[in-house]
């Protein structure tokens, strides 16, 4: 292939093809795309009432993601070596693996929608506690399993899920976000506008 051409990689799920748990792990790491889908529906759903707060989580993602490529590019610490490394890596959206995206999205998404639950009123209940907090551990033990990231890598990246989390549905960092949502909001009807079509 010409050297110009790129793979892109953001759906490459890798991973052992004698270790049935490799491979159910490597299916988890793609619940964030997952998760971003449907908030993007519920974001672009006009007669939801949750529209607005989908936008407002959706910037949420991009700040975290943004926050966690500048820290990679900052800190570059390497991937660990593995049996892996020659031919995975070089399809990995990124080098450097401190700190691990796909704990810090996760980790990101629990504690939103638990700091979210807290300010509102809302009781989650036991069964989506456990559906939170384990598919958040599981796609975060994963990534440390297929040998994609030290377990600091993994931990640095649920602190820093966790606490930008909490940053974010603070007073100011919500008032911040939903700034920048009614900014974008205009760029969101641009783009849904061909769903009045949908009959």
């Amino acid at each position: 292939m010409n050297e110009r051409w790129r793979v892109w990689t953001m759906t490459a799920a890798f991973y052992d093809s004698q270790d049935p748990l490799s491979f159910v792990f490597a299916l988890s790491s793609l619940l964030p795309i997952v998760i971003v889908i449907f908030v993007a529906g519920l974001a672009s759903a006009t007669l939801s009432p949750q529209q607005t707060p989908a936008l407002i989580l959706l910037l949420g993602f991009i700040h975290n993601t943004v926050l966690n490529a500048v820290l990679k590019a900052f800190i570059q610490s390497p991937r660990p070596n593995s049996r892996l490394h020659d031919t995975s890596y070089k399809m990995a959206p990124s080098l450097h693996g401190m700190p691990s995206d796909h704990a810090q999205f996760m980790f990101f998404f629990t504690t939103w929608l638990v700091r979210k639950a807290g300010i509102y009123g809302i009781p989650i209940p036991l069964g989506m506690w456990a559906f939170l907090l384990l598919s958040s551990i599981f796609v975060s033990y994963g990534r440390i399993y297929n040998e994609f990231h030290t377990t600091i890598q993994v931990l640095v990246g649920v602190v820093l899920g966790i606490l930008n989390a909490y940053l974010c549905t603070t007073p100011i960092g919500d008032s911040l976000l939903r700034q920048v949502a009614i900014a974008v909001a205009p760029i969101r009807e641009f783009c849904i506008g061909w769903t009045q079509y949908i009959r």
